[in-house]
């Protein structure tokens, strides 16, 4: 198993153990917060587990067939793949662009499955997105904001829209080996989804925001806990849109012989691994935190 897919893993386990502690709060209390929470939770729990079915697919028939491409043991291959397979921005580029032989039939398909994957595991990662902008407007922003505080939603679902574009149109622009205006096009696809899901991303700052402010006003620590968290969770999401990104396809391509650029790409994950693990401890305890009553909870 490759970094990757144990990451991709990883916070699909996280995010579906957030979403269980919260749906318990909703069974418990019955309150729209907590459901709006479990339901984001959810939803990016599954886009990583469909992410993590796109990713091993085809990293298991690209080693299966690397046999025919002429290179047995690729320096750096399994690097580049980690990259350059992430399902959000839609079907490789770098690799369908470079290593032609890797669009070979046998490794890729132009087919429904793959095609569906794709996008639904990126139209459930901006969904979980949205929701999160939303928990922010239900908590907080709406008391201050009124129903102005919607716009700001409506905000978010066009970037959302915008972002899922960019990706369903590079995912059904790459049917192969890529020319190079093909692929100067798909890099431009690829940094436009890249760009506005860190837009997106920048948005659920606000759900820390809202926390922070509810501290402020009532100095119960459960709010605090969550501001952490979720300014942590935030900062991954950030980081994600960043691997998105075009400049990670020229790091995947550098990686198939540079040691430095291998090096990058495990500081990458590594980075990943730590703010998600510590997002959620920080957003568990202050779940638990929020039931304890605010008498017991100051002794």
């Amino acid at each position: 198993m490759l970094i990757s897919e144990f990451m991709l893993a990883m916070l699909a386990f996280v995010f579906a153990g957030l979403s269980v502690i919260t749906f318990s709060l909703y069974y418990a209390y019955r309150t729209r917060e907590n459901i709006i929470r479990g339901l984001a939770f959810l939803l990016l729990s599954l886009s990583f587990l469909a992410a993590l079915y796109y990713h091993s697919k085809k990293i298991n028939l690209i080693l299966i067939y690397r046999g025919a491409f002429g290179f047995e043991n690729p320096s750096g291959l399994a690097f580049a793949l980690m990259l350059d397979l992430l399902p959000f921005r839609g079907p490789p580029v770098y690799l369908f662009g470079n290593l032609a032989a890797l669009a070979s039939p046998e490794v890729y398909q132009p087919s429904g499955l793959d095609l569906f994957l794709v996008v639904v595991s990126k139209a459930l990662l901006i969904a979980g997105l949205i929701l999160l902008v939303y928990k922010s407007i239900v908590i907080y922003l709406r008391e201050i904001l009124g129903s102005r505080s919607y716009l700001i939603l409506a905000v978010a679902i066009v970037i959302g829209l915008i972002s899922l574009g960019a990706t369903v149109a590079t995912a059904t622009m790459v049917r192969g080996p890529l020319g190079e205006a093909e692929e100067a096009r798909a890099r431009l696809l690829v940094n436009a989804g890249s760009a506005t899901l860190l837009a997106l991303s920048l948005m659920t700052l606000l759900v820390p925001y809202s926390y922070f402010r509810l501290y402020r006003e009532t100095g119960e620590r459960s709010y605090l806990f969550q501001t952490i968290g979720f300014l942590l969770l935030s900062a991954f999401l950030g980081h994600l849109s960043g691997v998105l990104s075009t400049l990670t396809l020229d790091l995947a391509g550098e990686a198939i012989a540079s040691f430095s650029a291998q090096a990058s790409i495990m500081r990458i994950y590594i980075t990943m691994f730590i703010l998600s693990l510590v997002s959620s401890v920080l957003l568990s305890v202050g779940m638990i935190l929020e039931t304890v009553p605010a008498g017991e909870e100051a002794g």
